[in-house]
């Protein structure tokens, strides 16, 4: 194996500290506030950008879509990325495969490649995030829509997005319309706790998932093809992990209740819903838990790293012990 894999080194000096308040535009360490991010109107809805390409090396990206009743996004499939949405915010309807579902805020939905789906938005306000691998998502989307300040939703524009946008994004990134489906269905509230042990597309109500201890995957490599891990952490004043590094995969934190302290090389900073913080592979990092109640997203690529959440919590939701394997690759630091 590489010597950089064998015997890490943390990132030091310049290159580690980490950009606070605005998107990188390299590869770094980063915390970016909720009311930042670069901003794009695609149809009703407005797309705001929290990880990009040029912030990933091209590993994955981040981004939310907010808007008004009945904006929407028509029925489509990304054919090489594997995506996943959780709902943050209001009601959507939300079709995968030809099923229609109504989610909420902690609903979850796993996106494998090829795998139709599309969401209207069913109350103001409503919100999604949407994690992708690599970058052809996010140029999709981007070539969908158009640059504008701020979040608000925009004024008087139809909710649908005019076809000459849908061929661009077609043409620009991993987008494909997937005409057709179970239309005329009526959407039914998402209530599957049950996180599949198989590959396939699926979605979960919110506080499903497989626990153990206070982490509760969402998605597993088994979900995902070992490309990354979705889990929820959650729990009272005190719990966390101290400085450490990972020689391998990046970990991402994405604030949903409460007060989670991340500590950014030497830096602590309060995350609150809506912030984000990027640790890429090698920068030191750790956080905690601050308030009575506290809950946070965290994605996790790739997957390498699910056999230590396994051995620290003991045993799944379910009852049943799992195979522990080999937890040696974190590097932490006294």
């Amino acid at each position: 194996m590489p010597e950089e894999i064998l015997n890490p080194v943390e990132v030091s000096g310049a290159e580690a500290e980490p950009v606070m308040g605005k998107l990188p535009g390299q590869k770094r360490m980063y915390v970016l506030p909720n009311a930042a991010g670069e901003y794009h109107r695609v149809g009703g809805q407005v797309m705001k950008r929290i990880a990009r390409r040029e912030d990933t090396g091209d590993v994955h990206e981040f981004a939310t879509f907010a808007g008004n009743t009945g904006a929407a996004m028509p029925r489509h499939a990304h054919l090489s990325s594997h995506a996943a949405v959780l709902v943050l915010r209001g009601e959507i309807d939300f079709e995968l495969e030809g099923d229609r579902w109504i989610m909420m805020r902690g609903d979850f939905a796993n996106l494998p490649p090829g795998t139709a789906h599309g969401w209207t938005l069913k109350s103001d306000g409503a919100q999604l995030a949407l994690f992708s691998m690599n970058h052809r998502v996010g140029a999709a989307f981007t070539a969908m829509g158009e640059r504008q300040d701020g979040s608000q939703p925009p004024a008087n524009v139809p909710p649908e997005i005019p076809p000459g946008r849908l061929a661009l994004a077609a043409d620009a990134g991993d987008f494909q319309l997937a005409p057709g489906g179970n239309q005329a269905g009526t959407p039914v509230r998402v209530t599957n706790t049950a996180l599949p042990l198989t590959p396939g597309p699926y979605v979960l109500a919110d506080g499903g998932g497989e626990r153990f201890g206070g982490t509760t995957f969402l998605a597993r490599n088994a979900n995902t093809a070992g490309q990354f891990l979705f889990i929820i952490t959650e729990g009272g004043p005190g719990g966390g992990v101290g400085a450490h590094f990972h020689a391998r995969h990046f970990e991402n934190f994405f604030a949903l209740d409460g007060e989670t302290l991340g500590w950014a090389y030497g830096k602590a900073v309060p995350l609150h819903t809506g912030d984000y913080f990027q640790a890429p592979p090698r920068n030191l990092h750790g956080f905690r838990l601050n308030q009575e109640y506290n809950r946070f997203a965290a994605f996790l690529t790739p997957g390498i790293f699910e056999s230590f959440f396994v051995m620290m919590g003991g045993r799944g939701g379910d009852g049943r012990p799992r195979d522990v394997q080999d937890a040696a690759e974190e590097r932490t630091r006294p």
